[in-house]
């Protein structure tokens, strides 16, 4: 019996776990970011700095396809910013929101739709400036 209720409770909890919602980030000015700080490490919890783009990037599911300087599932941040320029954040934005295929291979890049236009726009305006020298 008292497994029954241990087996209950632990299946309670995973489900209310895994029922959570994100946590949508209320920033809507991207013109007050702070000047982003580069990352030295394709892990989220070595990234430095307290600045909006790079905490949207550790709440969020980037590091499981990307990684700064090499590629994993979806091309390297500094391929993404060698490729695109500040005129193509909003249609980077859009990517990161609906998904998208073709660009990079046919492997497609999973949809965010919980993420805001606005987000989406900071995080790109951030990866825009990992430029690789």
């Amino acid at each position: 019996m008292k497994n029954s209720f241990f087996i209950l409770f632990i299946v309670a909890l995973t489900i209310s776990s895994c029922s959570k919602k994100p946590e949508t980030n209320p920033v809507t000015n991207t013109t007050n970011i702070q000047t982003p700080v580069k990352e030295t490490s394709s892990n989220p919890s070595e990234l430095e700095g307290n600045n909006v783009a790079v905490n949207l990037i550790k709440g969020s599911d980037c590091f499981s396809c990307h990684k700064e300087d090499a590629k994993l599932l979806g091309p390297s941040w500094n391929e993404i910013a060698d490729k695109y320029t500040q005129a193509d954040v909003a249609t980077l934005a859009n990517h990161i929101i609906d998904g998208s295929t073709g660009t990079w291979g046919e492997l497609q890049m999973t949809p965010h739709p919980t993420l805001s236009i606005d987000d989406a726009k900071v995080m790109v305006e951030y990866i825009i400036t990992l430029k690789s020298k």
